[in-house]
């Protein structure tokens, strides 16, 4: 497992902290002592605990012990007077407090979207990252950033949140990420967002937990196994009669709670499909003066949304007038951007040239900025380009295929 804070990594598979790539020398003690403490961050550690983890209970002094102590909080650039990350609590014991991302070695983590295959490959959508990237810098500065993904079906909307979360998490940003599925029964309030937080809090539980609690008690009894059945009682009776504007409330303060310690990403995808009191919390958040490092991506069809009726343009309308939210419409790619990405895709200009049109052809279907054709699609495609008379039929035949299925 790896856990992550400031500017250092925890592997505790490789029994090693590193700062910047460089491992820091520890003793085995001194590292057993950091690793337990991060483990159990959630809680003060007593002494007792340390002795029982670290030495098995063999009887230790109280100099061996502070010398551990003094030695791990040097490591992670702490002391004794600062305490910014080890505090000790006077007769109680020893807790962690920085903020802390745990990151698995080989298992993806529940919190991250789904992949985009091939999303390096992008193209044509130069003007919408470039206000990424500006609303990225207002937004590490602590102003709240939203902005509104749309375009009509198969644009690549996907694709383009997909990479710009790439980006942005390179950068340091944390991701809570929804999504909004067509319904034909009574909607749940609330259910991208609880999903988010469902899938984050399986990918690092205690960090997430500790700020649930502080700061949106209503929203901990959605988390499935975060609490026991004594704390769950307890918990249903302070939030008994809670309404649901104490909820909207509670997600909006949680936000900038989580951010006061890390920048955050919160994507809702397909929000024309979307519950009303997810728009209400969309709402509230978009006009919100406290400090919050926190970009908001929200996509959705207005083709769609004007035809059901749903309210979601209508938010994204008066919130542009407002001046609390920017617009990133996607629209379709040209020609040239279509065998642009071609020709990246398959390594090879001519094959993109002579592709570039049909694919291009409207009754083909929307050019997506990053189609996932599979290998097989690309080797056949190859081939395809080789055969005589009917293999230009055959190559046709799995283009239209493939961006049939993109996005």
């Amino acid at each position: 497992m790896l856990y992550l804070f400031d500017d250092l990594v925890l592997d505790t598979d490789q029994r090693e902290l590193r700062r910047d790539g460089s491992v820091i020398p520890l003793q085995p003690q001194v590292f057993d002592l950091l690793a337990y403490l991060i483990r159990h961050r959630a809680r003060v550690v007593t002494k007792d605990d340390l002795i029982g983890a670290i030495w098995g209970g063999r009887i230790v002094s109280e100099s061996a012990l502070t010398t551990r102590i003094n030695a791990a909080r040097t490591a992670i650039g702490d002391s004794g007077e600062a305490q910014r990350l080890i505090r000790t609590l006077p007769r109680k014991g020893l807790r962690f407090i920085g903020a802390v991302r745990e990151a698995a070695r080989e298992v993806a983590s529940a919190a991250a979207p789904p992949k985009v295959e091939m999303s390096s490959l992008v193209v044509g959508r130069t003007a919408p990252f470039e206000t990424i990237d500006r609303m990225t810098r207002q937004a590490l500065s602590g102003r709240r950033q939203m902005a509104f993904v749309t375009g009509e079906a198969g644009i690549g909307k996907t694709a383009f949140i997909a990479k710009a979360i790439e980006r942005l998490t390179e950068q340091g940003f944390d991701v809570l990420y929804g999504r909004c599925t067509e319904r034909f029964g009574t909607d749940e309030v609330f259910l991208p967002l609880i999903d988010a937080l469902v899938s984050r809090y399986r990918a690092n539980g205690p960090e997430l937990i500790s700020a649930v609690r502080a700061h949106a008690p209503t929203w901990i009894l959605q988390l499935p196994g975060a609490i026991n059945a004594s704390e769950r009682a307890a918990f249903q009776d302070e939030v008994f009669g809670a309404t649901r504007e104490r909820m909207l409330r509670e997600f909006c303060d949680l936000l900038e709670a989580l951010s006061a310690g890390r920048p955050w990403i919160l994507v809702l995808e397909d929000l024309h499909w979307s519950d009303f009191a997810t728009l209400d919390v969309v709402s509230r958040f978009a006009r919100g003066n406290g400090k919050a490092r926190v970009l908001a991506l929200c996509s959705y069809r207005p083709a769609d949304s004007a035809a059901d009726g749903h309210p979601i343009r209508r938010l994204h309308r008066d919130l542009e007038i407002h001046g609390c939210c920017s617009e990133l419409r996607l629209d379709r790619l040209s020609s040239s951007e279509v065998e642009r990405y071609l020709a990246l895709r398959f390594d090879d200009a001519e094959l993109a040239s002579t592709l570039s049109k049909p694919v291009f052809e409207p009754r083909w279907g929307t050019p997506c900025s990053s189609p996932r054709y599979s290998h097989t699609s690309s080797t056949r495609t190859r081939s395809s380009k080789r055969t005589a008379d009917g293999g230009c039929l055959h190559r046709r035949h799995l283009l239209k295929t493939a961006f049939r299925t993109a996005c």
